[in-house]
């Protein structure tokens, strides 16, 4: 029986992919993702993305230089917008991640049992292994929105399939594909720096193939090769030598640059607080059933199961390695986008339950063998279907405007000239830049935000961006400037000092025109305020004398909905959450200046935003 059952597999096990994969795999993903993305910028860091990318500017810490490149390509290439344009570059990239691990997955495949397959099976478990991880929660997400991780994900692919084919067979590993592997990590590492999740893998790795005998001069072209791909990043130092808008860190030397690279000013968040990282650490195990469908879940569960079994110790080794590492380090970061950082580990999930499939059908063939394929087969298909369709809703992009219609709501009404704080960087200062410097909306408005005047270079940028703002405060600023330098080159400071004259500089620029409007959201400190501060709208409005407010209709929470209103989008709620927060001000405004005849309307819109934070609203129940 099961001779006339084993069929073998006769191809050689290899880690990458076939043009064959690009066809089943990409393609429909590519559509997939081109009919979910989003139209226009999105929440977090979206609109600065953008913008640098349109522009050719530089980002934030760690700079993405490899990113902000081809997004600029992209931008160049595509006829629309810039916006479309990185989004849908994005899908390009998630897209073919999907296809380098369907080759990846087809090496695990023939590696745990394929050669007891019929030989087509290799090809059907890597195609389905390269859908799953496309259609998984996290990846997908990346795929309809201008973010880094698309790329990310692309690059840590190839590196995952790199080392699992050198653990795999260390004496067969080439020179030259040990010099490419030195030169991906160097690639990598210009895109983003978490890349490191898998750099003990990926030593380890090397140490097995040196220690076998490899010359010198192997070495040496891979140390090259490395630094070569890393070369991408002096696009920062050289790009903001020559003052562009925007210069976040402004890394023109090598201090400034190697702080800006390896986000010297985020290194707080790391490991601060052992209830977070448990927190982290358990949020991603528990949800997992989350970011695959459950089947893929237990499915992995049985391809760890099966590597350890079969006692294939190399490719066991190179995914706990990484796992394990990207799990405990993403955990220990303290931000609120983190769910990307884990991307390497559900990479690790995805190759598990493609072991997990090989792992089965072997086992019903060899005892059930007329029913391996239909029980596999609707187990895999399942676990697609469950992935998707549920997901569809959530992770369809393609008419969100709700960040747009946020922001057009908050500068609504605002006068030309007017001076607007708001450090709510993911949906007011973000995609600002991208309105005012890419799409020449609104450049009217003067937008600050208090929290980046705390950082020197932040002063040359606004000077670019607004001339003439920063000419009445100069004295202000260089008072301020004297003592934050001493901060940021780690010599002896004042913190009240520093402070005292922080607060100094932002008072005397809210009043350096006495004609000019100021408004500030309300995340931003009033200590700058001398006189009283009436809520109107999504903003507060500095003025003299309470009696100069008008009267204003209440901004409309149906305008939000019907812009793509996510429930799930944490930003999303968080806007809302605003939202309640400034019609409350004002009804209570509105009743304590004896104008209670004005408060009806703005209760109502209250009323609709309360209900659909709780759930009660018509629209956002299920």
């Amino acid at each position: 029986m099961r001779t006339s059952v084993v069929r073998g597999y006769k191809g050689t096990m290899s880690f990458a992919p076939k043009w064959k994969d690009l066809l089943v795999v990409g393609t429909p993903l590519g559509v997939l993702y081109g009919i979910t993305a989003a139209r226009d910028f999105g929440t977090i860091d979206s609109g600065e993305l953008a913008t640098v990318a349109a522009r050719l500017d530089v980002a934030h810490p760690t700079g993405y230089a490899l990113y902000t490149c081809l997004g600029r390509l992209a931008v160049w290439l595509f006829p629309g917008s810039p916006i479309l344009a990185v989004n849908l570059l994005s899908g390009l990239f998630v897209a073919l991640a999907a296809v380098v691990a369907a080759g990846v997955f087809r090496g695990v495949s023939v590696q745990g049992g394929g050669d007891t397959l019929p030989s087509r099976s290799p090809d059907l478990i890597a195609w389905w292994g390269g859908l799953l991880l496309g259609t998984s929660a996290v990846a997908w997400e990346q795929a309809t929105g201008n973010e880094v991780y698309g790329l990310h994900l692309l690059l840590v692919v190839s590196l995952m399939g790199w080392a699992l084919a050198a653990a795999s067979r260390p004496k067969e590993r080439s020179a030259r594909s040990l010099v490419a592997g030195a030169y991906l990590v160097g690639l990598a590492l210009a895109n983003h720096l978490s890349v490191v999740f898998l750099l003990p893998t990926v030593v380890w790795v090397w140490f097995r193939a040196f220690r076998r005998g490899r010359p010198s001069t192997v070495l040496t072209a891979a140390v090259l090769l490395g630094l070569l791909g890393f070369s991408f990043n002096l696009f920062l130092p050289i790009r903001s030598g020559t003052e562009p808008l925007l210069d976040w860190g402004a890394p023109n030397d090598w201090d400034r640059f190697w702080k800006h690279y390896l986000a010297d000013q985020y290194s707080i968040w790391h490991f601060q607080s052992s209830n977070r990282f448990s927190e982290n650490f358990l949020g991603y195990l528990g949800g997992l059933p989350g970011r695959f469908s459950v089947p893929a879940v237990l499915l992995g569960l049985l391809g760890l199961f099966g590597l350890v079994t079969k006692k294939i110790w190399s490719t066991t080794a190179v995914l706990a390695g990484i796992f394990v590492v990207t799990l405990v380090w993403a955990s220990g970061y303290e931000i609120f986008d983190l769910e990307p950082y884990f991307l390497p580990a559900d990479l690790v999930v995805a190759v598990l339950a493609v072991v997990g499939v090989t792992f089965l059908w072997n086992a019903i063939r060899v005892r059930v063998p007329w029913a391996a394929n239909g029980v596999v087969g609707v187990l895999a298909l399942g676990c697609l279907v469950g992935q998707t369709l549920p997901d569809w809703s959530a992770r369809n992009r393609a008419d969100d405007r709700f960040v747009r219609t946020h922001l057009e709501l908050s500068l609504h009404g605002l006068p030309p000239g007017a001076l607007f704080f708001s450090g709510f960087w993911d949906a007011v200062v973000s995609p600002s830049l991208y309105l005012q410097q890419v799409e020449g909306e609104r450049t009217d408005l003067r937008i600050v935000d208090p929290e980046l005047l705390r950082r020197s270079w932040y002063f040359p940028q606004l000077r670019r961006m607004y001339p003439g703002l920063l000419a009445p405060v100069e004295a202000e600023v260089a008072s301020f400037l004297e003592q934050l330098r001493l901060f940021e080159s780690g010599l002896p400071y004042d913190p009240a000092a520093i402070e005292s004259r922080y607060r100094r500089l932002i008072s005397a620029l809210a009043y350096s025109d006495p004609d000019r409007t100021v408004v500030f959201t309300g995340d931003v400190s009033p200590g700058f305020v001398r006189a009283s501060v009436v809520p109107e709208g999504l903003v507060y409005r500095v003025r003299g004398r309470v009696e100069e407010a008008g009267t204003l209709e209440p901004p409309e929470i149906r305008l939000l909905l019907e812009a793509g209103y996510r429930p799930e989008d944490r930003i999303h709620r968080q806007v809302l959450e605003y939202w309640a927060q400034m019609l409350s001000t004002r009804v209570r405004f509105l009743g304590a200046t004896g104008r209670e005849s004005e408060i009806p309307p703005w209760r109502v819109e209250l009323e609709r935003v309360t209900s659909v934070l709780s759930g009660t609203h018509p629209e956002t129940k299920d």
